[in-house]
Order: structure tokens, then C-alpha cells, then sequence
């Protein structure tokens, strides 16, 4: 089959060399706005992949792309902005589309949109989203979960990074998104409204990052609880918590959304949105000053300690037996490296036929757990635990 990458970005590529290894992908098609930027890519692969320039906001553009390829990879952000007309495109082709889509309301629009998925299911196709680390690794383990008891009543979904530094804009911008106004989560068996930083709670890690043995998490828009509660039949309760290893990050994010600077809506009179421009500010010479937080692994206390960017922890609870069930999953994934893969494994087992359910899907709805896990476990530089009571 012929897969197309949209959009070169980090992932994009990372994605783009994991799948120019597998011999069922026939030709990798890359697609940038910036031609140079894909033709980079397409030359590192080799004479497996050809170079393309699209632009999503093009639709004609856009599906005269699609008649190009089997399966599409959508790594073009923000997906609040480009997730539809990449996913109405795909599915007017009858393309395979394969997203790792993180913003909770383009996700809650998909899903709770039916047109969407009786249109792919008409066309034949499997619309795979949210399957990069958080979203996605977090769905299958949160799934993995509920196969190791009767019933499972509530999944609990949590990740905790290092502050991603002002010198990452499109970061800084995705996260204040996810941060503002209020976010979902599956609560009482219905999906609940809540403010971001509200339910505070101390999760403790299986295995302990040097002195890090526990961690403070607060609920943050993402869409977990979006999915989970749609996909795994008989939960009261899904929710997404997250945090910093350095607190005085989250201090900072609550004090910037609690002022007003996450908000992605026009003001009148500013050329740019209070989050555009902070996010910029903030990677400027000006503005980083201000911002000036000291990574964990420089502070002294952390010296030596082996750097974990992510932690990844999943916890389902449930019965078996009229016996109370809890069983938790832990990633350690020490450079984001779990994104990529999971979404090159997703596209791998729609290539070989191995996903074959079709509509828009979740990775809890479609994917084979324990196969993807193992495949996982084998990644350099991500590691997994698990415990059971």
C-alpha cells in the first residue's frame, strides 16, 4: 500500500522513517505547505518516498493529493484548525486516515458527529484517531486494563512531562489550549464539564524517577475521557489529569490561564489571540527572560538522575468475581518516542489488514493490545510497568 505523510513536522518525519522500514508500505508519499521541507524528508528515506506540496486549506489541493495514496497520516496542526477538512477529504477519497489528534474539542466534534462515521463506514474505510502517546498509548493501555477483569467501572489516565521550554512555541501554544476554559471528562457516566486544574490529586509512580517517588496531577483537555467513555462499555467514570515535574511551571500555566493568556478567541484591536501571542512572547529574546524556568534534571537534587521526559500512567479499576480489581500501567518514555510509534504501528496493521474496523474509531475500539504493547516494549527508550491488586 502507498501511505502519504501531511505534514513534515517532528512527528511527521519520525513517523515517515519508522514506516519507510516496513515492506508492506510500498512508496511513502511526503506532503508539506513548505515543498522544501518534505523534499528534506523525502531524501534522507531514499527512493522509497517522493516529496509534495500541499496545503490542507486548499481543498482541491488537498483531494488531488488523496487520489495519490491508500493511507494518510494527518500530522498537521493545530487540529482544532485542520482535523476537518483533512478528515472530509480522506473520506470523500475513500483513504485510510490515521491522526494523532490531541485537542479535546476537535475530538469531541468528531466523535460526537455520527455523520462522520457513518460516511467512512460508507466509504469503506478506517478513520483511526487520536493514536500518537497521549492520546493514543494511554487508550490501549486503558483497554489492556479493562481485559483483565469482568468489568471495569473507571479509568483513571494521568501524564506528567518536563516543562517543554519557552523555546517551543507550537508546545507552549497547544498547551494553553488544552488549559483554557473548561475541559471534559466522563464523570457519573456523562460526559461533565470541569475547570482545568481542579481536581487535584497525588498519584503515586511505579517506579520512581530518582527522589520523584509521587506527583501532584489536576485535569487538563485532552481527549481521553472523550473516547474512553464512548468505547468501553459499563464506565462511570474517565478522566486525564497532568502535570510538570517542575511545579513552578504549573504554577505559572494556572496563573497565565486564570489571567486570560490561554484564551484563543480575536480580541478586538490585537492582531493576534492572547495565546498566539504569548506563545511567541515567550520564545522571544524579550519575553524569555520572564519565563526563565530551570529544567528538573539541572536542578541539584536531580544530578545523574537518568531524564524521563514522559510518564505515562493508567489506572482501571473494576471487578472480577464480586472482587474489587485495580490493575495500573506505567510508561517511562525518556524522549517522546511514543508518539510516532504508536501511530506507525496504527498505520502498519491497517496496511497489512490487521485493523480492520471501519468508521471513525478510537485505538480502544480497533487495536489488538497485547500486540501493540509488545511492539512498544521493544522501542529504545521506553520502558513499561504494571501492577496489579
Amino acid at each position: 500500500m502507498k501511505v502519504a505523510i501531511l505534514g513534515c513536522g517532528t512527528e511527521g518525519r519520525r513517523v515517515a522513517q519508522l514506516l519507510a522500514k516496513v515492506d508492506a508500505v510500498s512508496s511513502l508519499i511526503l506532503a508539506d505547505k513548505n515543498k522544501e521541507t518534505a523534499s528534506q524528508t523525502a531524501n534522507k528515506i531514499g527512493e522509497k518516498a517522493v516529496a509534495r506540496q500541499v496545503d490542507v486549506t486548499e481543498p482541491e489541493s488537498l483531494r488531488s493529493f488523496f487520489d495519490e495514496t491508500d493511507v494518510v497520516f494527518n500530522g498537521v496542526g493545530p487540529y482544532y484548525k485542520y482535523v476537518y477538512g483533512v478528515l472530509e477529504a480522506a473520506i470523500e477519497k475513500r483513504v485510510h486516515y490515521v491522526d494523532i489528534n490531541d485537542d479535546c474539542d476537535a475530538v469531541e466534534k468528531v466523535f460526537s458527529n455520527p455523520n462522520y462515521d457513518a460516511l467512512a463506514k460508507e466509504a469503506g474505510i478506517t478513520a483511526l484517531c487520536c493514536i500518537g502517546g497521549t492520546p493514543g498509548l494511554m487508550n490501549v493501555l486503558a483497554k489492556h486494563g479493562t481485559l483483565q477483569m469482568e468489568k471495569a467501572t473507571a479509568i483513571h489516565c494521568c501524564w506528567v512531562s518536563m516543562y517543554w521550554g519557552r523555546e517551543a512555541p507550537t508546545v507552549t501554544d497547544h498547551m494553553l489550549h488544552c488549559l483554557n476554559g473548561e475541559v471534559t471528562q466522563f464523570l457519573g457516566g456523562t460526559f461533565t464539564k470541569v475547570m482545568p486544574f481542579s481536581g487535584n490529586e497525588t498519584i503515586k509512580l511505579l517506579n520512581p524517577i530518582g527522589p520523584i517517588d509521587s506527583i501532584e496531577v489536576s485535569y487538563c483537555g485532552h481527549s481521553e475521557p472523550i473516547t474512553l467513555g464512548r468505547f468501553i462499555p459499563g464506565l462511570e467514570e474517565a478522566t486525564l489529569k497532568f502535570s510538570c515535574y517542575e511545579q513552578d511551571a504549573i504554577n505559572m500555566l494556572e496563573q497565565l490561564a486564570k489571567y486570560g493568556f490561554a484564551d484563543q478567541k480575536p480580541v478586538e484591536g490585537l492582531a493576534e489571540t492572547p495565546a498566539a501571542y504569548l506563545a511567541k512572547y515567550m520564545a522571544s529574546p524579550e519575553g524569555m527572560p520572564y519565563f526563565n524556568i530551570t529544567p528538573l534534571y539541572e536542578r541539584e537534587a536531580y544530578k545523574g538522575v537518568d531524564p524521563v521526559g514522559v510518564v505515562m500512567q493508567v489506572e482501571v479499576i473494576g471487578e472480577s468475581d464480586g472482587q474489587r480489581v485495580r490493575v495500573v500501567h506505567e510508561v517511562h518514555d525518556k524522549g517522546g518516542l511514543t508518539i510516532a510509534n504508536s501511530a506507525a504501528i496504527a498505520i502498519e496493521g491497517i496496511v497489512r489488514g490487521e485493523i480492520t474496523a471501519r468508521g471513525v474509531v478510537a485505538p480502544e475500539a480497533c487495536i489488538d493490545t497485547s500486540a501493540f504493547l509488545r511492539r512498544i516494549a521493544e522501542v529504545k527508550g521506553v520502558t513499561l510497568y504494571e501492577e496489579k491488586e
